[in-house]
């Protein structure tokens, strides 16, 4: 049986350089190599593509892979060794690889691969546009604020004063509540805040990992409920059972995520109470897979 041809792409130069090694590795594992020939390729942290035969660092090799757009295929700089995929398996995390931008290259490439297509990917990582969609098709999501810069939100709260408070407080309640970046995962730049005189801090941080960032409310007394959805539009969307996040921190953080001596948990022993909204949940995941454009692995 002829071998489908997989490249395999991590690394990368966002905040989540580390989480995509990780991925790497266990997509690695568990490859069926009699049916897939996989060839790797990582992304340094300043974006130079190398060509190597194992997931780890530090980066050993100078062969370079450099994209031939008009001929579909890599070149290595070194040997001038031709790769042609016959899929790109792109397993990078966060700005350049799950925002659209590294998309477009293989749409200008005409080559597959998996995930989301450009307009899907550029949305589903920006925050804030996913809830403007969501809240339009009467998908429930947190009260939330929006900035496009520390000194915005700086000088919203020197010249609003208590009046800024008040409708900040109306709106979002009197704390807790989440300062997150609008285009970033794994909870990087993401800050829970108890009180009004200790945001701006938190503020500033988020404001390191993007240009935009939102304020939500937090949601207390409540479980954190994940599925995973597979397949494309229509009757072969298929939705997971429901998984209940456990944070072993004060918020499932980066470091809860992926720390070795992380806490956290994943139950699949849910609550009977959540276990009969199962139904409830699975269709609204199918509602915003499908109006967010998501297809195949998102």
């Amino acid at each position: 049986m002829k071998q489908t041809h997989i490249l395999l792409i991590f690394g990368g130069m966002s905040s989540e350089h580390e989480v995509s090694l990780m991925s790497a590795r266990n997509i690695v594992d568990v490859i069926d190599p009699d049916t897939y020939h996989v060839e790797l390729c990582v992304i340094d942290k300043k974006g130079v593509w190398y060509s190597v035969d194992e997931v780890r660092e530090p980066i050993d090799t100078d062969e370079e892979i450099i994209a031939d757009l008009g001929r579909k295929k890599f070149i290595t700089n070194r040997t001038n060794r031709l790769i042609q995929p016959g899929v790109i398996f792109p397993i990078l995390h966060g700005r350049f690889g799950e925002d659209g931008t590294i998309q477009g290259l293989f749409e200008m490439m005409q080559i597959p691969y998996v995930g989301c297509d450009v307009e899907a990917s550029a949305l589903c990582m920006d925050k804030i546009r996913t809830k403007m969609l969501l809240s339009a098709l009467s998908i429930a999501t947190t009260q939330s604020f929006s900035f496009t810069s520390a000194g915005s939100f700086e000088k919203t709260i020197s010249t609003g004063g208590d009046g800024f408070l008040d409708e900040f407080t109306e709106q979002l309640g009197p704390g807790p509540w989440f300062v997150k970046p609008s285009r970033a995962g794994s909870s990087v730049g993401v800050s829970k805040v108890h009180d009004f005189d200790k945001l701006l801090p938190a503020v500033k941080e988020a404001f390191a990992y993007d240009k935009e960032i939102l304020i939500e409310k937090a949601i207390s007394d409540m479980h954190e409920i994940e599925v995973a959805v597979l397949g494309n539009h229509g009757s072969d969307t298929v939705v997971s059972a429901p998984g209940e996040i456990i944070p072993g921190e004060e918020f499932y953080s980066y470091e809860d995520k992926y720390a070795e001596d992380s806490k956290s948990q994943i139950s699949f022993e849910i609550a009977d109470s959540i276990r009969d909204l199962s139904a409830e949940i699975s269709e609204i995941a199918k509602l915003a897979y499908g109006a967010l454009g998501c297809s195949g692995l998102s």
